[in-house]
């Protein structure tokens, strides 16, 4: 999951680590990512300060399901989720990173949500759903994210798409076809992915 925010504000307050980090997009924006760990665990959890409105792209992915064992269906993808222009206002915000489905002899196992939900009682935001795994005979399915969240923005996309049936695991911008994977998502609408978050080609994340 992601984040870009402007520099010219009081920053959010994070704590920066192996899996949160700090870019610089460019002289006016920086932002944030926060990755699953890597254990076994099914998602990992952080928070984040806004200690004035601030001006976000939130972007949102679930851990992709995985594909079966038994020579079947391919995993789906995990659901995306890009918040445009959103202001967010102060207070602190919990942020999940689900990790990917398992896979085995046998079916794959789902994908695990991911969201930025405020901290309430009842949370409100963004929730981008975890791929289906796939079985024997079904490439595993996906769930477009949910949107609750009141905050003031140019839009709210959300992306999902399957597995197939013969192995291809889906992909953000399409399904499985065949034996290949669907194809990964890289603009919306104006915005290109690469440009807007600075990622050069040497870029891992």
């Amino acid at each position: 999951m992601s984040d870009k925010t402007s520099t010219s504000i009081n920053e959010p307050t994070i704590t920066t680590g192996t899996y949160v980090s700090l870019h610089q997009v460019d002289t006016e924006h920086k932002y944030i990512l926060y990755k699953h760990d890597g254990s076994t665990n099914t998602s990992t959890s952080y928070s984040i300060t806004f200690n004035e409105n601030t001006i976000c792209d939130i972007f949102v992915l679930g851990g992709g399901g995985a594909g079966s064992g038994n020579g079947g269906g391919g995993g789906g993808a995990g659901g995306l989720s890009f918040l445009e222009n959103a202001t967010i206002t102060p207070g602190t915000y919990n942020i999940v990173v689900g990790n990917g489905g398992s896979g085995g002899s046998g079916n794959g196992s789902n994908g695990n949500n991911s969201s930025f939900l405020t901290n309430e009682a009842t949370p409100l935001g963004i929730v981008a759903y975890g791929g289906g795994g796939g079985t024997s005979t079904t490439g595993g399915s996906t769930t477009s994210g949910t949107y609750t969240g009141t905050f003031t923005k140019s839009s709210i996309n959300n992306f999902a798409n399957n597995g197939v049936s013969s192995g291809g695991g889906g992909g953000a911008d399409a399904n499985g076809n065949g034996d290949d994977g669907g194809d990964g998502i890289k603009n919306i609408s104006s915005i290109d992915f690469k440009t807007h978050f600075n990622i050069t080609n040497n870029s891992t994340i």
